[in-house]
């Protein structure tokens, strides 16, 4: 979903592409084409469901995401791109995921076991607000 933050990591080969995203009823998939655990070069498909029970509803948010993506972007070929037709940066992307569960009273901890970071080096790209800092603390809600 987003280019590292050094831009002499970046590389075409790890983006996801507009063509490969497929939606279903009841779901959607799209193609990763390469990460750093896949030794065989071969990709893996992304699976996101959408269930009734969910709060999030990922289908509805996928088609309005495309929906905006298309109108602006229909000659783009990467699938995620910002408002200003740019691949997010993983730092952007971080902030804000963290930025969104922090408002839901996530900890970091559950966000660290969540995202398989086996250290707390996530928290590097984080900035913190105030007013998240101020959720964080006197949240009641648990995972």
């Amino acid at each position: 979903m987003t280019q590292p933050n050094t831009k002499s990591k970046c590389s075409c080969k790890k983006l996801s592409w507009r063509h490969t995203l497929r939606l279903h009823s009841d779901h959607f998939t799209y193609l990763l084409p390469f990460h750093k655990g896949n030794h065989f070069f071969e990709g893996n498909t992304v699976l996101v469901t959408s269930r009734p029970s969910m709060c999030t509803f990922p289908l509805r948010m996928m088609h309005s995401y495309l929906a905006l993506r298309d109108t602006n972007f229909s000659l783009l070929p990467e699938l995620w791109l910002m408002l200003d037709g740019c691949i997010p940066i993983y730092s952007w992307f971080v902030a804000r995921l963290h930025a969104a569960l922090a408002v839901k009273g996530v900890s970091d901890n559950h966000i660290q076991a969540a995202g398989h970071w086996a250290s707390d080096a996530f928290r590097v790209y984080i900035r913190r607000h105030p007013m998240l800092l101020n959720v964080l603390i006197h949240s009641q809600t648990t995972l």
